[in-house]
């Protein structure tokens, strides 16, 4: 319960310690949670599936999770698929989960997707990604943390070069 009542945190912990668990139990139990936006390096889209099932418990069918990466098509097919797990969704009661890579989530379509969906929280996985301070996938998770009232970043190495690495990471929290 480290995550509930606070609007941005950084789990750094070493790979295999349980942070996609920590997220997971976040996002399954903390009350008024609806949507929930990961970014994640390509590898991992299709894992974070796995990891809601894994922890989810029984929770777990209670959720819709739809991993927009290639197996999705180009990037407008992938926002279609995004919007339609929204509505579904919704339509059922549950809890949705859209998984994207940081790769195209700052590409024109997915980034309007991504900035009108109202999520309720976002899990920035391997978060040492944003820390190029100038970069598009920065300048991005930056533009959509101020839509986002709950941010947890998840890295074993969140500041792996240098002091100034930290910039991007705590920008986008």
């Amino acid at each position: 319960r480290f995550l509930w009542g606070r609007k941005a945190s950084l789990l750094d912990l070493k790979a295999g310690s349980g942070e996609s668990e920590i997220c997971v139990d976040y996002c399954l139990n903390y009350p008024g949670v609806t949507r929930v936006l990961i970014l994640c390096p390509k590898s991992f889209v299709q894992g974070w599936r796995a990891q809601f099932e894994k922890h989810g418990g029984a929770l777990k069918d209670t959720l819709l999770c739809a991993c927009l990466d290639d197996s999705a098509g180009t990037v407008p097919r992938r926002v279609e698929v995004g919007l339609r797990a929204i509505v579904e969704a919704q339509q059922r009661n549950q809890l949705v989960v859209i998984v994207v890579n940081y790769d195209v989530c700052w590409r024109e379509s997915m980034a309007d997707f991504l900035l009108d969906a109202h999520f309720n929280v976002i899990g920035y996985d391997e978060i040492q990604k944003l820390r190029g301070a100038q970069s598009k996938v920065s300048r991005f998770a930056h533009r959509l943390s101020v839509t986002i009232p709950t941010k947890i970043g998840l890295s074993g190495t969140p500041f792996p070069e240098t002091p100034l690495d930290s910039f991007g990471v705590c920008r986008a929290l």
